[in-house]
């Protein structure tokens, strides 16, 4: 690719470092991650060490995370506003995601929506220094337990919440709704909630 000041062409690799980030600004993290930082080793690490460009973390398809990707993707959680990883399976021990999900995603206090659907998740304890939480995704985390769940109540931003085909009592849910009364969307689909709850 070229670019032109008026008089001749140059590559765009020529190009300085703002006016770089600033087209990579508008492409998806994952195409930027998929294809553009493959184009050289400037590229590259524009992409890794710009946590501009990290904000909005959500892939179009379903991830393999590998244990060795996850402090390559917790490395720009302070700049995380999305995070969607929803669908994604997980490659290594429970444990070392639940404990990368607890101390990073712990720091990710700008984020306003996040996706762990159907995700190996067994703790949710992070959220609790999620002050900006507008949306949240919990739907089929089979390794989440009621006592879990205890801790969504404290996002009192929460403007959508999707917990459903999970292991959680009505009284739970209740007590989510009675914590977080501005709730708009409350999927609970595959609860066995009856009338009177």
């Amino acid at each position: 690719m070229y670019f032109s000041d008026g008089y001749r062409w140059f590559p765009i690799e020529d190009l300085p470092d703002v006016p770089l980030i600033r087209i990579f600004f508008f492409i998806d993290l994952e195409d930027l991650l998929l294809n553009v930082n493959r184009v050289c080793r400037r590229f590259y690490n524009l992409i890794k060490f710009t946590p501009t460009l990290w904000s909005i973390f959500e892939f179009y398809g379903p991830l393999v995370i590998k244990e060795e990707d996850l402090p390559y993707i917790f490395q720009h959680c302070r700049s995380f506003r999305v995070f969607n990883i929803g669908y994604s399976k997980y490659t290594g021990g429970l444990p070392a995601f639940d404990f990368s999900s607890v101390s990073k995603l712990s720091c990710a206090r700008n984020l306003t929506w996040l996706n762990l659907c159907q995700t190996s998740i067994s703790t949710t304890c992070f959220l609790q220094f999620m002050p900006n939480l507008e949306i949240l995704d919990l739907s089929t985390c089979l390794n989440l337990k009621d006592c879990d769940f205890h801790a969504v109540s404290l996002c009192t931003k929460l403007d959508s919440l999707y917990i459903s085909f999970n292991e959680i009592s009505p009284k739970t849910i209740r007590d989510i709704v009675t914590y977080i009364p501005n709730i708009q969307v409350l999927d609970v689909c595959g609860i066995q909630l009856k009338y009177i709850h």
